[in-house]
């Protein structure tokens, strides 16, 4: 953020919604389709179509991708950081062992109550440990470690934050099926950056190789690249995210204006 500003843009940044307390009891529905809808909102409502690029990361990635193929007015492009194109997570997720591995916590998540305890037991040890296997050589700071356990302490977060899993799981309710239908035929009609850190411990680099941005999904095109860093690129390589960015957007201006 503080990088991108310096370059002179201003930033704008949404909390996710459930992520903390107003919007956890304001957002009832946490299947990803009604949360790009609320991001959808808030596009409209604050930037009432002034033109801006939109970067997600993970959960912000994978949402982010619904938002893009919306098209809210102003949208130029769309960059996801760690997250590959969202057409072919769920078919991948099976596909590979080491991907079913990385993903087992997705699949703790469904267990309630019992995972719930896990997770707070010893000052969220449970979700500090994930934060380590997923970036390896990311050192957390304290400051990193309270804002975890000030953040999930409240219930009503915890409980929404978990239901971002739960309700991608509900694969068999109808409303599960329309959203898993929708990301998979999901087509982006701007121009999309995809960024992975090369240690990256949640998702396998098996997932971006090769890059399958097809023309069906992907019209505007689609480029990826790793970078420094693991799951969290964005704690460990800004500047590079920064540069990637600045030089994709130049590119898409150019390819805009011929």
């Amino acid at each position: 953020m503080e990088g991108l500003a310096r370059c002179g843009f201003d930033v704008w940044v949404p909390a996710m919604p459930g992520y903390e307390a107003e919007s956890a009891e304001a957002q009832t529905d946490f299947y990803i389709t009604s949360i790009s809808n609320t991001i959808i909102e808030w596009i409209n409502h604050d930037l009432q179509g002034k033109p801006f690029h939109l970067i997600g990361h993970d959960w912000g990635g994978v949402i982010g991708s619904l938002v893009a193929e919306q098209k809210p007015n102003g949208l130029l492009t769309f960059t996801c950081l760690a997250i590959p194109p969202v057409q072919y997570i769920v078919k991948d997720l099976f596909s590979y062992i080491e991907q079913l591995w990385h993903s087992r916590y997705m699949m703790f998540f469904q267990i309630p109550v019992l995972s719930d305890i896990i997770v707070r037991k010893n000052k969220f040890q449970y979700l500090k440990q994930l934060w380590k296997h997923w970036s390896p050589n990311y050192k957390m700071t304290k400051q990193d470690e309270e804002i975890i356990e000030e953040m999930f302490s409240d219930p009503k977060v915890l409980n929404a934050v978990l239901s971002y899993y739960r309700t991608i799981f509900k694969l068999f309710s109808s409303k599960g099926q329309q959203v898993i239908k929708k990301i998979s035929n999901c087509v982006i009609p701007v121009p999309c950056l995809f960024l992975s850190g090369k240690e990256d411990g949640c998702i396998t680099m098996r997932q971006f190789k090769p890059l399958r941005c097809t023309n069906m999904h992907y019209p505007a095109g689609g480029e990826h690249y790793f970078i420094k860093g693991g799951h969290f690129c964005q704690y460990e390589a800004p500047e590079q995210i920064i540069n990637h960015c600045m030089l994709f957007w130049r590119k898409s201006q150019n390819l805009n204006s011929k």
